[in-house]
């Protein structure tokens, strides 16, 4: 092989390489773009970046005690009807200002 041939294998390598880095760069973007968008961000991590939303899952203890739920009896408001409100201010701490 002559120097000029090996020449243009190397440089075919090194687009082939160039090529390879460009379809991940957009398959990722793609996926950011246009894929889930909530904080769940587990497919999208990137190799030895930090999370910031699981920091407290990590260091939580699996086997602590969960609180137990206590169902709280629900009520009903009162229909408010027109004029409530006049009487409800009426004879209240309402006084002249001015002397």
């Amino acid at each position: 092989m002559s120097a000029t041939e090996q020449e243009y294998k190397n440089h075919i390598k090194e687009l082939e390489q160039q090529v390879r880095l460009l379809k991940e760069q957009v398959d990722f973007l793609t996926r950011k773009l246009y894929g889930t968008k909530s904080e769940k961000t587990s497919t999208l991590e990137i190799e030895g970046q930090m999370s910031l939303f699981n920091e407290i899952e990590t260091c939580a203890d699996p086997d602590a005690h969960e609180p137990e739920l206590v169902e709280i009896e629900k009520h009903l408001r009162k229909r408010k009807y027109t004029g409530q409100r006049g009487e409800n201010w009426a004879g209240s701490w309402r006084r002249s200002v001015h002397r």
